[in-house]
């Protein structure tokens, strides 16, 4: 899937203040979408049923009215020339009328098994919809869920004071990405806890690390660590302690992090440890995992994800297990 032949074009970055998208080509379809019963009011309310940054205060859940998914369909659709055009240029063999279905299937699936149908990918901001397609070809990560690289995940966006559709690699689509832009050969997320015996050396060496996999009680979680291997057999360590583990963690709404605390904490090492990896090559697979690591820095800088595993998606849960799959 991934052999290319030229650049692609630059990542779509979240929403901040005084920006924005470009618009959407597809205006009927637009209008059509917020016209919907229910939907404009919901838009307008969606700012009060959010709580302040930092409140530990629950959502406010009132009736919403289903979202017309032929206009959802065709805000998809919107994204088409723009997809094919990147596409075309980089070589990928990545087809828009699959990966269209693949979002459309994503965003059902997501309004189906919700308990709270306000927060869902289908009340996302239509340019978000339209830009997380886009980014499927910038990134070249299908939406495929039997290959795993990639979902759509609801996230608020504080800055813009909106719920945005975004599209977040799994492990397996970051470490794809790393290998691909060879920075890395593969990589691990590993967690520590007190009565392993661990012994750090440096950020490019192999920790000490033993433990029994099979121990139900190693002690308090004391943190994690990502390990990169390099092609030259070098290795990158990236630690992650538990003041940024929590600090990932008050950024999450709801109660994912209670009920699967461990992938949680694995997802966000590999996330992190992503973010470190040096990428020193220029050709076009090396310029998207540069870009993927701006755009993921930009979206955990300014939203913050919604409590997907609380709504019941298997396929959501899916993508945490994969977090784990070496």
């Amino acid at each position: 899937m991934h052999r290319q032949n030229g650049g692609s074009a630059p990542m779509p970055q979240p929403y901040s203040d005084g920006q924005r998208q470009p618009h959407n080509h597809n205006q009927h379809a637009s209008h059509e979408l917020y016209a919907a019963p229910g939907y404009q009011n919901q838009q307008n309310q969606r700012q009060n049923h959010w709580p302040q940054q930092g409140s530990p205060g629950q959502r406010n859940q009132r009736p919403v009215a289903q979202p017309d998914f032929s206009v959802v369909k065709r805000i998809l659709e919107s994204a088409r020339d723009c997809f094919e055009k990147i596409t075309a240029t980089s070589g990928l063999d990545i087809k828009f009328f699959e990966e269209c279905i693949y979002a459309q299937q994503l965003i059902e699936a997501n309004y189906n098994n919700s308990k709270d149908k306000a927060y869902t990918l289908a009340s996302a901001h239509e340019d978000s919809i339209r830009n997380a397609l886009i980014l499927v070809a910038n990134s070249g990560l299908t939406l495929n869920p039997q290959l795993g690289l990639a979902y759509l995940v609801p996230r608020w966006n504080n800055r813009a004071q909106r719920l945005e559709c975004h599209l977040e690699p799994s492990y397996k689509g970051l470490r794809r990405l790393g290998i691909d832009s060879g920075a890395i050969d593969s990589a691990v997320a590993e967690l520590v806890y007190e009565h392993d015996d661990f012994k750090w050396k440096d950020r490019f060496s192999k920790p000490h690390h033993e433990f029994d996999p099979f121990c139900i009680d190693r002690g308090q979680l004391k943190g994690g660590y990502c390990l990169a291997r390099r092609l030259d057999g070098s290795f990158i360590c990236t630690p992650v302690n538990m003041v940024m583990v929590n600090k990932v963690r008050a950024l999450s709404r709801g109660g994912v992090w209670k009920d699967w605390f461990e992938q949680m904490v694995a997802k966000s090492i590999i996330r992190q440890g992503f973010k470190d990896w040096p990428i020193n090559s220029s050709g076009p697979m090396a310029l998207r995992g540069i870009a993927m690591q701006d755009y993921l820095k930009n979206v955990d800088s300014n939203t913050e994800e919604m409590d997907a595993l609380n709504q019941g998606s298997s396929s959501t849960l899916q993508h945490f297990n994969d977090q784990h799959v070496a």
